[in-house]
């Protein structure tokens, strides 16, 4: 059995943590930008994904002919909410994950079960930041995103 890490602003026990962070690069203004790890406690994830198939209708055949052409892409949705300490707004953890959400490069993730699965790299896709009645001192979210999987290029003859 795995051992608790510690317990979440929640109450509840942490077994892993899912850790977010991107590689120094130089934005579109030409200035380097850094990001600290993003350490998000309190999280749920889903993996999905669907086969590539094509359906073919055969004239005088009941039923349909398949055939399997491939996997699609793997979605990662990652659920969960930032709290904040002695009842304040979770402000600085918010700004952190804003930048991650904001992104136009692959994000890492380091995280157990997705890391067990080979997910190491991600695009976000969408993200949700809903506000709830009385909520003041935490913040939910939802992330959609794929997993990145780099491709090289290799130039020949060049």
């Amino acid at each position: 059995m795995d051992k608790e890490i510690k317990k979440s602003a929640l109450g509840t026990p942490i077994f892993d943590n899912v850790y977010l962070s991107m590689n120094a690069h130089i934005d579109n203004s030409g200035n380097q930008v850094t990001y600290e790890i993003t350490t998000l406690d309190n999280v749920l994830i889903s993996v999905s994904q669907a086969n590539k198939i094509v359906k073919t209708d055969v004239s005088g055949r009941d039923g349909s002919v398949f055939e399997f052409i491939g996997r699609d892409d793997r979605r990662i949705t990652i659920s969960g909410v930032l709290v904040g300490d002695n009842m304040e707004r979770p402000v600085s953890d918010l700004s952190d994950l804003e930048a991650i959400l904001n992104s136009v490069i692959p994000i890492q993730v380091t995280c157990k079960f997705l890391n067990e699965l080979g997910i190491t790299d991600l695009i976000i896709e969408s993200s949700e930041l809903p506000q709830q009645e009385g909520g003041y001192a935490y913040q939910q979210f939802t992330i959609n995103c794929y997993e990145f999987i780099p491709q090289e290029l290799r130039l020949t003859g060049v």
